[in-house]
């Protein structure tokens, strides 16, 4: 229903928009210039604009220039189309009055489009900027960008989620994907234009050390980390089952970020109760993880940059096979179901061999997921490839 939603607004914005969204040749656009879209970008601490913070470097690295456009889409109060969980989008109001915003070492041009603009008025100002600017082409990292969608009709726009593992919802031809595509999905999308890359992770600097004993947790027990902010949605009754069996074999659990059900949940299962500890959202997470000794996943598509954090210093992890967690931290990890979950667990505890090759395994995982620049330059190419060869 939702994508039925999404074509029919898009269809009526462009009858509407007539011969504004006119196409620029190829030869008249700045070969070094990308425009990236965003429909949300708020600060490193959010996962999904540090991935965004992430390709900008990258694309510098390469002698890319960059403007980054924050459509606010998430944050629509005129005429906003009410769907599931908006109400957990956010934007940063300060922003709307900046022309640059800080990446790394450098300014890169910014706007932010105001979160009470009609979504008309909006694609005029993205028009008149496209109009001057010409980017070689658009880079859309996020999902249901309709304005982004728009523009890809005057330059060439390539989209990416920020769920790296799934496809975007996008009407634009150029559909990024952070893994490959599996047998059964080449044949299912054999007649879409997929670009199947790597989505990498730049990790900040592990700076911060904590103790067990600063978090009362003694140094006999072998510790989880749960990591997430959604753990309110993520966090199901199997999964507290499951931790249940390894809690009864003692495993102490770490809940880490955003969890406002935390203590009506928790009653439930009082062996996790009594093994178990809330810390809130942590800003250095890796400092906490790295008092942990194994990073476990619940039944959710988000997460893969956590799961890198905690292989980056060599704390093996456990998953299920799906979502980002899984595309990230690949099959060595990755168990069928909550029962092979809680077998798995186990295991890591009770055999130290098979713990500290497993670790070495994460290291090696990190290093690879880790390596920004060599990706988007292969994506960079992949794009440019086919605006020269299938667009315009």
């Amino acid at each position: 229903m939702l994508y039925e939603l999404y074509d029919r607004c898009y269809n009526g914005f462009l009858e509407s928009s007539g011969t504004e969204l006119a196409r620029i040749p190829l030869e008249k656009r700045n070969p070094n210039l990308v425009m990236i879209m965003t429909v949300q970008f708020l600060d490193d601490i959010h996962a999904p604009t540090k991935s965004i913070i992430e390709r900008i470097k990258a694309l510098r690295a390469l002698g890319k220039n960059v403007i980054l456009i924050n459509t606010t889409e998430f944050c629509l109060m005129n005429g906003y189309l009410p769907t599931y969980k908006m109400d957990v989008a956010n934007f940063y109001e300060e922003y709307n009055d900046i022309s640059e915003i800080r990446v790394g070492d450098e300014n890169i041009p910014f706007l932010q489009i105001p979160d009470d603009l009609p979504v008309q008025y909006r694609l005029q100002v993205l028009v008149q900027i496209i109009n001057k600017l010409k980017p070689y082409y658009i880079l859309s990292i996020g999902t249901g960008s309709i304005l982004a969608d728009l523009c890809g009709n005057m330059v060439p726009c390539a989209s990416m989620s920020v769920v790296f593992s799934s496809l975007p919802c996008t009407k634009n031809k150029m559909k990024i994907l952070g893994r490959k595509l599996s047998t059964e999905e080449k044949d299912i999308y054999k007649k879409e234009d997929i670009i199947e890359s790597r989505f990498t992770f730049e990790l900040k600097p592990h700076t911060k050390k904590f103790s067990r004993k600063e978090q009362g947790i003694t140094e006999d027990k072998f510790v989880l980390v749960v990591v997430g902010t959604r753990l309110d949605y993520d966090i199901t009754d199997e999964f507290m089952e499951m931790l249940e069996k390894v809690c009864e074999n003692g495993c102490y659990v770490i809940f880490a970020g955003i969890m406002d059900n935390y203590n009506g949940l928790i009653d439930k299962y009082p062996v996790v109760a009594d093994n178990s500890l809330f810390v809130g959202y942590f800003k250095d997470i890796m400092a906490l993880m790295d008092i942990c000794d194994l990073y476990v996943n619940p039944d959710r598509s988000g997460g893969g940059f956590s799961v890198i954090e905690a292989f980056s210093i060599g704390k093996p992890g456990v998953y299920l096979k799906k979502g980002d967690v899984y595309t990230a931290g690949g099959e060595d990890f990755a168990v069928g179901t909550f029962d092979d979950m809680a077998e798995q667990i186990i295991k890591y505890k009770k055999d130290k061999e098979y713990y500290n090759s497993m670790s070495a395994v994460a290291k090696d995982r990190a290093r690879l997921m880790t390596s920004s620049t060599e990706a988007m330059a292969d994506l960079d190419r992949q794009i440019c490839q086919r605006i020269e060869e299938k667009y315009w």
